[in-house]
């Protein structure tokens, strides 16, 4: 009887054969082809975003000159800011401008603080160009 049972035990600890083994080397090949194309993925995307911008068009070069916050023209906020007798007290209305092809012509309403403390609102209009730099107050 003890034979019996030394056979049982080497049968329940002998190693069985799978038939798994085959298809697990095909799920960790297909794993490593799937992530060998994310790494390739990653690094094409990373190498596009690192990539040096070309030069700035002229629209982007003007549209750099503005606020993106109120959409005034920055050089020219400056300047009045300057010539106040209060700057704390700028406040920004309005800005349009005019694509004059060498030059831009800017129109700026604003709000402020005189002498009298009296919040007045005024108006001006300047010349600058494509970099954002005001060389003329025409009003």
């Amino acid at each position: 009887m003890s034979d019996q049972f030394d056979r049982i035990r080497k049968q329940r600890r002998a190693p069985r054969k799978s038939h798994k083994k085959s298809s697990d080397n095909g799920i960790l090949k297909a794993w490593l082809f799937m992530g060998g194309i994310m790494i390739v993925a990653l690094l094409v995307v990373t190498q596009i975003e690192h990539s040096p911008p070309g030069p700035p068009s002229r629209e982007e070069k003007i549209e750099d000159s503005f606020s993106t916050y109120d959409g005034s023209h920055r050089e020219l906020v400056k300047m009045i800011k300057d010539r106040m007798n209060d700057p704390d007290s700028f406040e920004h209305v309005e800005t349009k401008y005019w694509d004059k092809g060498d030059h831009l012509l800017i129109y700026m309403k604003f709000r402020g603080r005189n002498s009298f403390n009296a919040v007045i609102t005024d108006e001006i209009l300047a010349k600058a160009d494509t970099e954002g730099n005001v060389f003329e107050i025409i009003e």
